[in-house]
């Protein structure tokens, strides 16, 4: 009898229950279309943002399900278990074990994804992985619904209680598990609810009723629960993801910063390593910007960097990602470029991109751009090198020109290498006392005699021996070690001066970066105080390389220092832009014509008439002219019948050391041809 009623149950052939599980399965069914299509709009809400984002949330909700996951599957192996014991000796068997079988398969199915998945180990989810996370809730749940509808009518009271508590607890396991995914926790919820409310509705006793009503509001409390916590989840996510975004962005033109492009770097450099992707990085910097911040403002140049971000982004390809890096410098970073010709090609129309001027105000602004690329290779492994030697080649194309590129290539790592060092040793030159001044001595003509020196800085490296000024100066003023440098050589000068005889001068080179300083002035009014040298005694001589910009300060430092008495040099004269406003803004006291006019003065006509001009100029504006590089008689002589005020060259005397200086003067100047 027992066997009968339990053979009824199963193949659904009792009329009363027959109904009764056609409603239970269409309602299994509408169950199963509402968790499903849950989960597609919830997944379709997801990717209405951008799908990286989309895809870092589908990954934070299902990893933290995977969190769970051991937790989970101790909890079902275990309550199937105890259901399978509780119920062993009262339902059909054949029945509960191919029941338990579906369980642990599903079980086993589950952790068989958890090892052989990528979430875990990466931050983002497609939308499939969500729908399937989903669909094995519904599946549990489905399974779980019919522990009840199958064995609790069949089983004693005690069994009852038990499968309730099972259930009931599974309910409440899986709001806690699914609380990310609002849609997975329904799927598992309610099939279970479902089967739970069925089952106690058929048992027919009063304490069983109570215990329905328990279930269908606990029930409504988990649902509840789940929605407002996976919102609330996903609110903190969008809050995190938007700081997060706030911190990888450049704040002025959206694109991504340094720090994430240092990322997007070292994830190139890997994906290189492991499949040999080709991926060239390229630096950007924006010629001519920094003039126009300084004469018309940075809200201009903000303007100009907006826009050069906009053509940067129609310039390149979808693949490409660009990042600011600093105030006027971008880069990009290419996959799938490695050959020279397409690298070509894309340098080229990022350059194109750049021609048509740019406006503000009905004004035309130029402004290029510059380019250097490096292309990842096979034993780079090192963010800071590939960066490195992309910034090197920026550099070697801005030399060449405004509007050029230059690709790192083997000659350029050779000379990385040596740079790299040069940095460090030069770093330490100070301290470790390698340099030395060495000064070269000018002559007045008309009387004959020598009126001063002008230093020249020296550095005797301990293994590479001397170092041309024109190699370790540029890195100086590179790394910023310029400035401790040039203090260094105006202490060493004004000191070696103060034991000339009375009147004679000394001439000390100042850089550009030196004065952006605004101590300049006081370092060397202390300095002269120091060292007992008069003001009028101290030369200071500037390139008009160092003039070529429209920032104010660099000029009222020079007129504030000119003032004291110190006098002024305009250097290499006729070699740069040779704008007669410097002039006219800046009370030099003497003018410097450079060698490259006075290696032909006494042959060509044009460098005589060139020389006889600058000469006529400074004697109106009441200033003296000194002629460099005088190694000839006849040069002496051409620059003698010019007027010229003073020379300076191996004809009148090599660079000497200090102590060098004291014989030179008593022997006199004897003029003798290099």
């Amino acid at each position: 009898m027992h066997e009968r009623k339990i053979n009824v149950h199963v193949n659904y052939m009792h009329p009363q229950r027959n109904l009764l599980n056609m409603k239970l399965a269409r309602a299994l069914r509408t169950a199963g279309r509402c968790g499903a299509l849950a989960a597609g709009r919830y997944a379709d809400a997801v990717s209405g943002c951008d799908e990286e984002l989309a895809g870092r949330i589908r990954g934070e909700q299902i990893r933290s399900v995977l969190r769970h996951l051991t937790f989970a599957t101790l909890a079902t192996v275990l309550n199937g278990a105890v259901l399978v014991a509780s119920v062993w000796n009262e339902v059909n068997r054949a029945s509960l074990l191919a029941w338990l079988l579906a369980v642990l398969c599903m079980v086993c199915l589950s952790v068989a994804r958890r090892l052989t998945g990528s979430v875990s180990r990466h931050t983002r989810a497609s939308h499939s992985a969500l729908v399937r996370t989903v669909r094995n809730a519904l599946m549990f749940g489905v399974l779980w619904g019919l522990a009840p509808i199958l064995f609790f009518v069949d089983a004693s009271g005690g069994s009852r209680v038990v499968m309730a508590c099972i259930c009931a607890g599974t309910i409440g396991g899986s709001a806690f598990i699914y609380s990310r995914i609002p849609a997975a926790a329904i799927a598992m919820i309610v099939p279970i609810a479902l089967g739970s409310i069925w089952a106690l509705a058929q048992s027919g006793g009063p304490e069983f009723q109570y215990v329905l009503v328990l279930v269908v509001g606990y029930c409504g409390v988990l649902i509840r629960g789940v929605l407002l916590n996976g919102l609330e989840g996903a609110r903190q996510f969008f809050t995190r993801s938007e700081i997060e975004q706030i911190a990888r962005r450049d704040g002025l033109t959206n694109l991504d910063n340094r720090a994430t492009f240092r990322g997007m770097v070292a994830d190139a450099i890997l994906r290189h390593e492991r499949a040999n992707e080709p991926c060239a990085i390229l630096y950007l910097d924006l010629d001519g910007l920094q003039k126009i911040n300084d004469v018309q403002g940075h809200a201009v140049g903000d303007e100009i960097l907006v826009e050069a971000a906009a053509r940067l982004q129609t310039a390149v390809r979808r693949v490409d990602r660009i990042a600011r890096l600093d105030s006027n410098q971008f880069a990009i970073i290419a996959p799938d470029i490695s050959g020279e010709a397409t690298l070509r090609a894309f340098a080229s129309r990022v350059i194109s991109a750049f021609q048509a001027p740019f406006t503000h105000a009905q004004q035309s602004l130029d402004i290029s751009v510059s380019i250097g690329a490096f292309v990842i290779q096979s034993g780079v492994t090192n963010v800071e090198t590939v960066m490195r030697n992309a910034e090197l080649a920026l550099q070697k194309a801005q030399r060449s020109g405004r509007g050029s590129y230059h690709v790192f290539g083997p000659s350029d790592d050779a000379a990385l290498f040596q740079r790299i060092g040069l940095e460090r040793d030069l770093r330490l030159a100070l301290e470790r006392r390698e340099f030395y001044l060495n000064f070269q001595p000018l002559l007045e003509i008309e009387s004959q005699r020598v009126t001063g020196f002008e230093a020249l800085l020296r550095w005797r490296h301990p293994v590479r021996g001397n170092i041309p000024p024109s190699v370790f100066i540029p890195i100086a003023e590179d790394t910023g070690v310029i400035d401790a440098i040039g203090a260094w050589v105006i202490r060493e000068a004004c000191a070696a001066a103060a034991a000339w005889p009375p009147g004679m001068r000394v001439g000390v080179n100042l850089s550009a970066h030196q004065l952006k300083s605004r101590t300049l002035n006081a370092f060397i009014a202390t300095t002269l105080e120091e060292t007992g040298l008069e003001p009028q005694q101290l030369e200071i001589e500037i390139t008009e390389s160092v003039l070529v910009t429209d920032d104010q300060e660099p000029l009222d430092i020079l007129t504030a220092l000119r003032a004291t008495g110190v006098g002024l040099a305009l250097d290499d004269f006729g070699t740069g832009y040779s704008s007669l406003s410097y002039l006219r803004r800046l009370p030099f006291s003497r003018i410097k014509i450079d060698r490259s006019f006075v290696t032909d003065i006494s042959t060509s006509r044009d460098c005589a008439a060139i020389v006889k001009s600058i000469v006529t100029l400074a004697r109106d504006l009441e200033m003296d002219v000194i002629a460099e590089g005088i190694e000839t008689h006849e040069q002496y002589e051409a620059l003698r019948r010019l007027n010229c005020s003073e020379v300076q060259g191996f004809l009148i005397g090599r660079p000497m050391n200090e102590e060098a200086i004291e014989s030179y003067l008593r022997k006199g100047v004897t003029l003798q041809a290099a």
